[in-house]
């Protein structure tokens, strides 16, 4: 199996040999252990009452609030991209998912130790990076046979939560995202894109799983961050709130 010695949301994911990466020298228990790992986001306090008041009514409604908020700049992040994209369509018009997940993984931290003072957003709208010097980083090999969301579902603990990155299927890269694992189900905040995706709600797994996974024979990487815990749903009901779903074209729309 191919690795990589950093993912860097360039718009492409390059693959190196094993042999070059840097597993020996591991130095962070945990991603956020990184002392580069709050660059590129900025906090928003005037956010904190609104999400505090979600995050309260209910845990997916914090999400939700999560997901809408943490890429303030998408739109102009897109037409500074416009000219690259044009030149090269494997690149995407979205280069930041990797500082909107470190985003959405702080605010859920903030869920976890109802601690509302702040909320933080991605301040970048280029692309960020991912380091291997992690000892809770997960690697697994994708094929057309596999089914992503179990792959996620398998591999993150109950109670746990982790930054994701996953191939998508109908592009030449992959995506960073946020997996939140409770009870037997999941939900995946997509802070970049606006969405949510409810593993309970067999509809948005059938989603989930057309758009991210390999579609060919090509083997492709996907990776888990173990990030903490996640937040309590005390008797919440695995109902997917009204949270509009947005086609896969919106990668290449402005």
């Amino acid at each position: 199996m191919k690795g990589i010695s950093s993912y860097a949301d360039t718009g492409r994911f390059e693959e190196i040999s094993l042999a070059s990466s840097s597993y020996s020298s591991i130095l962070y228990d945990s991603i956020r252990d990184r002392p580069d790992f709050k660059a590129g986001l900025s906090e928003q306090a005037h956010l904190a009452a609104k999400f505090e008041s979600e995050a309260k009514y209910s845990v997916l409604n914090g999400f939700s609030y999560i997901s809408k908020h943490v890429n303030p700049h998408k739109k102009w992040g897109m037409l500074i991209n416009l000219s690259s994209f044009a030149k090269d369509a494997n690149l995407s018009l979205h280069r930041n998912c990797i500082y909107c997940s470190k985003a959405v993984d702080l605010n859920i931290n903030a869920m976890v130790d109802n601690n509302y003072n702040t909320f933080y957003v991605a301040e970048k709208t280029e692309a960020g990076e991912l380091g291997e010097d992690i000892a809770a980083m997960q690697q697994y090999p994708v094929t057309a046979d596999t089914s992503v969301s179990t792959l996620l579902l398998s591999n993150i603990k109950q109670g746990e939560r982790a930054i994701i990155v996953v191939p998508l299927k109908k592009k030449n890269f992959s995506h960073c995202m946020n997996f939140i694992h409770h009870a037997g189900d999941g939900i995946v905040v997509d802070g970049q894109q606006n969405k949510l995706y409810n593993f309970n709600n067999n509809a948005d797994k059938k989603i989930f799983d057309s758009l991210y996974g390999a579609a060919s024979s090509a083997i492709k990487p996907a990776r888990i961050y173990i990030t903490g815990k996640a937040p309590d749903i005390r008797n919440e009901a695995w109902e997917m709130i009204e949270h509009p779903y947005f086609p896969d074209n919106d990668w290449e729309e402005l």
